[in-house]
């Protein structure tokens, strides 16, 4: 999570990248949180979804994995 953590806080501003690459960070957001859930651990995929929420919870495939963990 560390090195996850280090590229997350890398990014200056995610609304201000390209489309396709914002859509890279949403689905990596959405696919391992996911991963998380699916092994137990509800916690991490709490606060690996919850980075994205305030950028990406208008999509509706984020928006409903956020609502089933929170």
């Amino acid at each position: 999570m560390k090195g996850f953590d280090r590229a997350y806080a890398a990014i200056p501003d995610i609304e201000r990248l390209p489309t396709d690459q914002r859509r890279l960070l949403r689905e990596g957001l959405v696919r391992h949180a996911e991963h998380l859930q699916d092994s137990g651990q509800l916690d991490s995929a709490r606060v690996v979804i919850g980075l994205g929420a305030e950028h990406f919870s208008k999509n509706p495939e984020y928006k409903a994995l956020l609502r089933e963990l929170n």
